[in-house]
């Protein structure tokens, strides 16, 4: 009966995304009916819909994830990004190093639909050469997302620690191996078998070349440096790179207002609150004690259910805090009791992660097609290889006992 009324739940939330709500609002109201279903009264919902928006953590989750995206665009209208890749080229002398780095360097910083922001980058490097739109659009999209598992800024890494009460250095350590099939698989599959693609001719000094690189990324790095060093809160680390940022680089206010206006919008801002509510709402009715329980007396190993879940809602969403908003506060009695089990926390990240970057309906599959206005089903066969290669390598280091 727990796993029908979570199927409910699920399906009220596709249907919500299907009529094309912001994944925000949908996982919001999708918590709301999961209250009702698993005997809420409306007061005890509405207890929990006001504790979960005005807890301190949803609130620095807001704050972290919203400085991020407004240092990611201010870079971008201050055509940073643009002399970052100018000084890629004159560095590695490589068409196929630029294509890699290009949205590699880009993926440093997170933020919604980021893969437009390196699409015209990976345009520019792969200009005059003979590669298809389809193997752009696949190189730029892979690439772009390499840090996902491991990155300590990304919010798919901010929520899942928040949720889990963990330190994000824990799990950006226990998952950064992961890192290296994802790359493989890249390489692998999409810039391997390209062939007859020419070298780079240079055009700046070297002095002028990494000038421009660390134009780009010294806010980046700081943040990372002031968080790993230091042992500072990345919320303060943010917030000491986003001041020097302002005070070195100085950008005119009226530019520095509307990047603040596109950094925090509605949907980044609608997308934490309804996830940590949708988590207060399962946590307080007790709902996900009550499907862990029940998925446990079927005799299911926890490994299958967490795989398939966290990769159906990741494919059926297509963004990591989705499907570890909604599913890991389900999964918090296999992946913490009684303590932290790193090999299933790894696995379900991996699985989510799967299932987002092979969904039609990731934002940056979509923005990444339009620019090179490619389709889909010419895109699909080139993403299918590293995603399966990326699932394989998974399984085989969970198999060999990492972790455990």
């Amino acid at each position: 009966m727990e796993i029908a009324k979570l199927a409910v739940v699920f399906g009220i939330i596709i249907l919500l995304l299907r009529i094309r709500l912001s994944v925000g609002v949908s996982i919001f109201l999708g918590g709301i009916a999961l209250g009702f279903l698993f005997g809420e009264h409306f007061f005890e919902i509405g207890k929990s819909v006001l504790g979960g928006m005005v807890a301190w953590r949803t609130i620095r989750l807001i704050l972290i994830v919203s400085t991020i995206s407004t240092l990611g665009t201010l870079l971008k209208n201050l055509e940073i990004t643009g002399r970052l890749v100018s000084g890629i080229e004159n560095l590695s002398g490589s068409i196929k190093v630029t294509l890699v780095l290009c949205p590699v360097i880009i993926g440093l910083m997170p933020m919604p639909g980021g893969a437009l922001l390196s699409a015209p980058l990976v345009a520019a490097g792969a200009e005059g050469q003979p590669i298809s739109k389809a193997r752009l659009s696949a190189i730029n999209y892979w690439f772009r997302h390499i840090f996902e598992f491991c990155w300590p800024i990304y919010p798919g890494i901010i929520l899942a620690a928040a949720i889990l009460e963990l330190d994000i250095s824990q799990i950006s350590l226990w998952q950064a191996p992961f890192s290296i099939p994802f790359i493989l698989g890249g390489l692998i599959f999409l810039i391997f078998p390209m062939k007859n693609v020419s070298r780079f001719t240079r055009d700046q000094s070297l002095r002028a070349s990494w000038l421009n690189v660390l134009s780009g990324v010294w806010p980046i790095l700081a943040v990372v440096f002031i968080t790993l060093v230091f042992g500072a809160d990345l919320l303060l680390s943010l917030a000491i790179a986003f001041a020097l940022f302002l005070v070195l680089v100085r950008p005119p206010l009226s530019l520095t207002l509307r990047s603040v206006k596109e950094g925090c919008s509605f949907a980044i801002i609608s997308l934490m609150f309804g996830v940590m509510v949708f988590q207060a709402i399962i946590s307080d009715s007790g709902a996900a004690v009550d499907i862990a329980h029940r998925i446990a007396s079927w005799g299911v190993p926890d490994w299958a259910v967490v795989s398939l879940s966290c990769f159906l809602i990741g494919f059926v969403a297509g963004i990591v805090t989705a499907y570890v908003g909604i599913v890991y506060p389900i999964l918090i009695p296999i992946l913490m009791a009684p303590e932290p089990k790193i090999s299933m926390i790894v696995l379900a990240y991996a699985s989510g992660l799967i299932g987002v970057m092979t969904s039609p309906l990731h934002l940056c599959l979509i923005l990444t097609k339009e620019y090179f206005r490619s389709s889909l089903k010419r895109i699909y066969p080139l993403i299918l290889g590293p995603a399966l290669f990326v699932a394989i390598s998974v399984a085989i280091i969970l198999a060999l006992g990492y972790g455990k």
